[in-house]
């Protein structure tokens, strides 16, 4: 009977091995932004939220494709690499190389980009795993794996552009409220005045 639970044991595992999704085995990654933004706007931001894996002592590459119809202004924490026109002209490739990532640690990077056109523009950004097989004694990674994981893509970020969204103008006064209190003030004292004996 022993040899019966075994197998079955063993059939059990196996049946959960396979149904684990493959991306189980990678760090999740997220991109959140605005769904409309100012066409003449300075910048506005994107949020890249990428969550580890159960394993210490790995690395993690961040590879976002900004579309044409996107320029790059600032991030943080810094790129690794920015370059510019790739893989064709009008679109910039930026990398952030994590390394030396915890188990189960969230890194938030905070992506400002500025619109060039006002055609919706759509975004992914991918990301893929390496295992590191070595440390030197300041705990950096000094002997990686031989081969990335195969990259995982986020969901999809569409951002349109409308003026409707952009921010207006100050008025002269700090508000209409000011010149109307003056005048209803200025009405209530000729008023009063004309009471007086």
């Amino acid at each position: 009977m022993k040899i019966w639970k075994m197998i079955g044991f063993a059939v059990v595992m196996m049946c959960l091995v396979i149904s684990v999704p493959a991306a189980a085995w990678h760090a999740s990654i997220t991109k959140t932004g605005p769904e409309v933004a100012c066409p003449s706007c300075n910048s506005y931001p994107y949020t890249i939220t990428v969550n580890s894996l159960d394993w210490d002592e790995y690395l993690i590459e961040v590879n976002d494709t900004l579309p044409a119809g996107l320029a790059f202004v600032s991030a943080t924490p810094a790129p690794t690499h920015v370059y510019a026109n790739t893989p064709s002209a009008g679109k910039t490739r930026l990398i952030w190389d994590l390394y030396n990532v915890h188990a189960h640690t969230t890194t938030t990077i905070t992506l400002n980009v500025k619109p060039t056109g006002l055609t919706a523009v759509s975004n992914q950004v991918t990301d893929r795993v390496k295992a590191c097989y070595h440390f030197n004694v300041d705990g950096i990674c000094t002997s990686q794996g031989s081969s990335w994981e195969g990259a995982l893509s986020s969901n999809t970020v569409r951002t349109g552009f409308s003026d409707n969204v952009c921010p207006h103008d100050a008025p002269e006064f700090p508000s209409a409220a000011v010149p109307a209190a003056m005048i209803i003030g200025l009405i209530g004292l000729i008023l009063v005045v004309r009471r007086l004996p």
